[in-house]
């Protein structure tokens, strides 16, 4: 099949194909005799383009998934490789998500002391160890909750109309 076929196919854009083409993740046929230079996909390049769209769902980069192809076609891949390589992939992500749970924290805290008049100190995103260096430092669970305006107060309603609080 031809590239629009080829795209359609496999819901790449065509630039897309070009582009994996260039960096040598999608091989396809090209004629070769007299004018005929179109490329040609076969049923193994559509396989290939979606195994790299799963894979780039899955949070590989093209050239870790360039690295990981050559590596299957050179001498296949043991379970034992793949296990390998999923450990990896998950301490990656678990990693992530700590770091998406520290700014979740942080964000809560934060409109906490906004909701809350903005006064006092605010929560800090960054803060700075012994030596000196920034260090994120969220608020966590055991941090000292911020005080709440007494419902219904006008403190309170001009905070949730956007206003300050202060009077």
């Amino acid at each position: 099949m031809l590239i629009a076929d080829f795209s359609k196919t496999t819901g790449l854009g065509r630039d897309t194909v070009r582009f994996y083409i260039k960096r040598g993740l999608l091989t396809p046929q090209v004629g070769v005799s007299g004018t005929n230079r179109y490329q040609s996909f076969d049923a193994q390049q559509v396989e290939r383009a979606l195994v790299i769209r799963e894979a780039q769902s899955l949070g590989f980069t093209l050239r870790e998934i360039s690295t990981l192809s050559d590596e299957y076609e050179r001498v296949g891949m043991t379970l034992a490789r793949k296990a390998e390589l999923m450990r990896e992939r998950l301490a990656e992500v678990d990693a992530q998500a700590a770091k998406l749970r520290r700014l979740r924290r942080y964000f809560a805290a934060k409109l906490e002391w906004l909701e809350a008049g903005a006064e006092g100190e605010p929560p800090a995103f960054l803060k700075r160890t012994e030596n000196g260096r920034p260090n994120v430092c969220m608020p966590d669970s055991a941090s000292k909750p911020v005080a709440r305006l007494p419902a219904g107060s006008a403190a309170e309603s001009k905070t949730r109309r956007g206003r300050s609080v202060r009077s």
